[in-house]
Parts: structure tokens; C-alpha cells; sequence
């Protein structure tokens, strides 16, 4: 038997605690419900899922990610939904969600709350956790009466997130890891190879053919400059950076990235995905579709949509609708978004209708990574091969050319 220590709720919403002897969590839990004490949260007496969760804290600091945010809301919602108080809600979670940090985030919402703050004020001081579209959400959700309902769609919204992330992070993933290794390759040719080759001609005295003398020249050009050669990659990094964080900068880098040959649908179409999904659960949660349209726009964080959309949200206040606004943005939105946007906004059912709108985006997504792989491999190798073909082949000439000598000679 081992020891537990127990932090539950009895039947008049009290938190009581103790240490409860059990089997393990699971046989403690039951028998605590059998007792009519709802349980909170169950550890070890010796504390070593505390002082696990402290060092994984120390090892990768207080950083919070979506996922942790999400099973936040989705607890958060069931709890509200149940009728528990936001403070008592905040207080259990506060002491049992799997992230240490989140846990001292959701502390100090439960101390602002307590002191006269609304919810959504209370998450507006923890920005690097809680986005603006996050806070936007919870305080139409507290003056609608539909907190439950809004948290849950917010955890919805962020496992779709954290799914799109992945696709994202699938598609560039492979191509990324064979540049680098196509970047290796080279590098050994240019630094290692060439000069061993170019060594070998000098001491005999052979005659080398235009090819290889270029392939040699452009060698110890890189070898004898390479310090300037890095600071001129540096430089290049840094005025691509400073370009992109213009406005300017970023409309035309970020327009040329939905051009770009199979990487650009992909990257849109997952854009796209986003966009129509966050803004599905705005307008369910109660915020208006120009506020909506506006939240959307930025988590997309592409100015060339955002650009679009601000067309649109001029279009929406001078009186036309949002199904006008995507017709008249083919460049951006396919003309199936305005249609199935207009039918939802005949039936009533906007909302839903965008959900399905991004469920055919995020389907499109994994049909277009799973063929963006299997393409991607035969070509990337093929270069490789051209490549270091060219390589092998302009070092070698001149070896063919001094055994063709030595042939003709005989």
C-alpha cells in the first residue's frame, strides 16, 4: 500500500485534504467517491510527481505551449459547465495541470480575479500565454453567459492549432534536412576534395580542361575567403530579417511565399485553414464579424491575407457580406469559400458552415504533404546525384585525358 496525498471537493464544495493509504491514484480516487468526495488531486506522499514536474521546469524553463493550454480549457469548460465558481475552477487547476508554469500563471489569474478582476482582464496581464483572440473570446463568453461553452471552443480551436503546426512542420521538415545534407556534400567537395585533386594535377604536371579549372578556381576562391565569405552570409541573414520586420518587407516576402512552386498552396491552404477556423469560433462565441474578421487576420500573420481582409471589413461596414468580401479576393479566397460562406449565411449557420470551410483546407493540407513527399525525395536526390555527378566528372577529365595520352602514346 502507499501513501497518497489527496486534495478533493465534498458534497457542499468544500476542499478538504489528507492522506488516503491505496493501492494506486485510481484505487484512492474511488475510494474517496466513495466517501462522496470528489477528487482534485492525487500524489504520492513523498512527493515525487512534485518534484518530477519541479524539474522538468528547471529543465525546460516556464515555457507553456498550446497543448497545455488547450487541456486547460477543455477541464476549465467541464468544471464551469458543472456549476463550480471561475475562482474555485481556477484554484483546483491551479494545483493540478501537468505544467508547473501554468500552474503559477493560473495562481495569479485566481488572485486578480479574487480582487474584483474579471477573467479575461485577469488572463490579459499573462500575453505570452493568453493571445488577444484568447482574452477577446473569454470576455464575450463572460458577458454572454457562455464561458463554458466558449472555453470548450477554444480548446477545440487550439488542438486544430497545434494539428496545422504539425502540417506545417511535416511539409518542410524532409526537404529541410536533405538541403542540409545537400549543403554537407557540397561543402566537403569544394573544401576537401577539389584541393586534394588540385594537388595531385600540379604535382604531375597535367593539363586540366576548362571545367575543371573553373570547378578548382571557384574552390580556392571559397577557401581562401571563407571568413568573408560566412560574414557575407551573416550580413545577407540580417538585411533579410530587417527587410522582412518593414511593412513593405513583409507584404512582398510574405506574397512571395504563396507563390512559391509546391510549397506555396501548401503554406495558403494552411493559412487559409487557420483563418476560417478562428473565425468560426469568434462568431460563435458572440464577437461581431468586422471585430472577428480583424482577430483572424493577424493569426494568419501574413500580410498579404491580412491586406485582403481589410478590403473585406471595409466592404462589411459600408453594408455588403462576408461571402461578398471573399468573392471579391479570388487572388486569395477560391471562389468554394465565398459559396459556402453565402449558404451559411442563408441558413443561419455561418458559423458551422466555416468550420467545414477549414476541415476541407486541413483535408487538402494532408492530401498535399503526403504528395509533396513522395515528390520532393526523387527530385532532391536526383540534384544530389547531378551534382556531385559534376563534381566527379569535371575532377576526373583530366586523369582520362593523361591515360588517353598514355594510350596514344604507345
Amino acid at each position: 500500500m502507499t501513501k497518497f496525498i489527496y486534495k478533493a471537493r465534498d458534497s457542499s464544495g468544500k476542499i478538504v485534504t489528507g492522506v488516503r493509504e491505496a493501492v494506486s491514484e485510481k484505487d484512492a480516487a474511488s475510494s474517496l467517491a466513495g466517501e462522496n468526495l470528489i477528487a482534485v488531486s492525487i500524489e504520492p506522499e513523498k512527493g515525487k510527481r512534485k518534484k518530477s514536474r519541479k524539474k522538468q521546469a528547471s529543465l525546460f524553463g516556464s515555457r507553456i505551449k498550446d497543448k497545455d493550454v488547450a487541456v486547460f480549457c477543455r477541464q476549465f469548460s467541464t468544471m464551469i459547465g458543472a456549476g463550480v465558481s471561475v475562482a474555485e475552477a481556477l484554484e483546483d487547476l491551479s494545483h493540478s495541470v501537468d505544467n508547473p508554469a501554468l500552474g503559477k500563471v493560473l495562481a495569479k489569474s485566481l488572485e486578480d480575479v479574487r480582487g474584483g478582476s474579471s477573467l479575461s482582464k485577469a488572463f490579459s496581464r499573462h500575453g505570452s500565454v493568453f493571445s488577444g483572440m484568447f482574452v477577446s473570446m473569454v470576455a464575450a463568453g463572460e458577458e454572454s453567459g457562455k464561458l463554458s461553452t466558449v472555453t470548450a471552443d477554444l480548446s477545440v480551436y487550439l488542438e486544430k492549432k497545434i494539428k496545422l503546426k504539425g502540417q506545417l512542420r511535416s511539409a518542410s521538415m524532409y526537404p529541410a534536412f536533405v538541403a542540409g545534407f545537400f549543403a554537407l556534400i557540397i561543402a566537403g567537395l569544394v573544401f576537401f576534395l577539389v584541393p586534394q585533386f588540385k594537388n595531385l594535377f600540379d604535382s604531375v604536371g597535367a593539363a586540366m580542361p576548362l571545367p575543371t579549372r573553373i570547378t578548382i578556381a571557384v574552390s580556392e576562391f571559397m577557401v581562401r575567403n571563407v571568413p568573408f565569405v560566412l560574414i557575407a552570409l551573416v550580413l545577407a541573414v540580417v538585411a533579410l530579417i530587417a527587410f522582412y520586420k518593414s511593412d513593405k518587407g513583409k507584404l512582398y516576402i510574405d506574397s512571395f511565399l504563396l507563390q512559391l512552386p509546391l510549397f506555396g498552396p501548401i503554406i495558403k491552404k494552411i493559412m487559409l485553414a487557420r483563418f476560417f477556423h478562428t473565425l468560426a469560433t469568434l462568431l460563435k462565441s458572440g464577437i461581431d464579424v468586422v471585430g472577428a474578421l480583424d482577430i483572424a487576420s493577424k493569426v494568419t500573420n501574413n500580410s498579404k491575407i491580412e491586406k485582403q481582409v481589410e478590403k473585406m471589413k471595409t466592404g462589411i461596414v459600408k453594408g455588403s457580406s462576408l461571402s461578398d468580401g471573399l468573392r471579391s479576393s479570388v487572388d486569395i479566397f477560391p471562389r468554394l469559400t465565398a459559396s459556402m460562406a453565402s449558404v451559411g449565411e442563408k441558413s443561419g449557420s455561418l458559423d458551422e458552415m466555416l468550420v467545414k470551410i477549414s476541415d476541407y483546407f486541413t483535408d487538402e493540407v494532408d492530401s498535399d504533404v503526403e504528395g509533396f513527399s513522395s515528390l520532393i525525395e526523387p527530385v532532391l536526390i536526383i540534384s544530389l546525384g547531378l551534382v556531385v555527378g559534376f563534381f566527379v566528372i569535371t575532377m576526373y577529365l583530366p586523369i582520362f585525358q593523361m591515360a588517353g595520352a598514355v594510350a596514344g602514346g604507345m
